[in-house]
């Protein structure tokens, strides 16, 4: 499966980036290995871990990541599930009703994704 990165994908990351959520290492070597499992969504045994994995909605779904960064955080990263996997909008958790906004907010971004109204920034391979 292709990885598409949209703009809101991108934007979250270098957000998170300048806030110091996690260190390099971090990234490198558990946030990028995970979303490149998604090339062999859903074979991967991690796809069925609910601490790792979780769905959303129709076609949406979430990457989780705990105990990240020297705060000590929770990472979510939204991802649509269609002809291809769309990486959408991070967020450190903070609440469930901050969660629980975001999560609408994906709803939405995923419908526009559907529609094709949404700009790509890159793939990942």
């Amino acid at each position: 499966m292709e990885i598409i990165i949209t703009e809101r994908a991108l934007n979250s990351y270098l957000e998170l980036k300048e806030q110091r959520v996690f260190a390099d290492e971090e990234y490198w070597q558990k946030i990028r290995p995970d979303v490149l499992l998604l090339k062999d969504y859903p074979m991967h045994p991690k796809f069925g871990q609910s601490n790792f994995w979780s769905q959303e909605s129709r076609n949406g779904y979430k990457m989780k990541w705990h105990q990240m960064g020297n705060g000590k955080v929770q990472i979510r990263l939204p991802v649509g599930v269609l002809n291809s996997a769309f990486l959408c909008e991070a967020y450190v958790k903070e609440s469930p009703k901050q969660e629980a906004r975001k999560l609408a907010r994906f709803k939405t971004h995923l419908q526009l994704i559907r529609l094709g109204r949404f700009t790509e920034r890159g793939r990942l391979s």
